[in-house]
């Protein structure tokens, strides 16, 4: 709860990245949806954003949960800086409660993108999970 405090306030200690990687996977998870979650987990500065992203790389080399929370405050926050990883992701990891926010959440910033990339992985996924995300999809305007 601390280390959430500083990071909305600017104050993380310079070791802050060694600290996130020494977290169970449970704790690190706890802090990013802390993040996602916050009223001002939408509005993330560029300064906060790169922590996650340009310091942490949230994006890569973390267990899938970690880079799910990850690529959540990424779209949260309209940033399509790690598409490819995102992108990577879809064609990685079929489990629904993974890919079904995310296209949600990118079709909700860019729906011809989230089709496309849909269509690309959608082979990759169980027929429930194509289903449920074609109709989540056709929902978006």
């Amino acid at each position: 709860d601390e280390a959430i405090t500083n990071f909305f306030n600017g104050n993380l200690p310079s070791n802050f990245k060694s600290t996130f990687q020494s977290w169970h996977t449970y704790l690190k998870c706890y802090f990013l949806k802390a993040i996602k979650d916050s009223p001002r987990g939408t509005a993330l500065t560029q300064k906060q954003y790169d922590v996650l992203d340009k310091e942490l790389k949230l994006h890569t080399g973390y267990n899938s949960e970690v880079t799910f929370d990850f690529f959540n405050i990424m779209l949260a926050n309209k940033k399509l800086n790690q598409l490819e990883k995102l992108d990577q992701f879809f064609g990685t990891f079929g489990r629904m409660k993974f890919i079904k926010p995310l296209y949600v959440g990118l079709a909700k910033i860019d729906k011809a993108k989230a089709t496309e990339l849909f269509n690309k992985h959608k082979d990759f996924y169980h027929p429930i999970a194509i289903t449920s995300i074609e109709n989540e999809l056709k929902k978006i305007n």
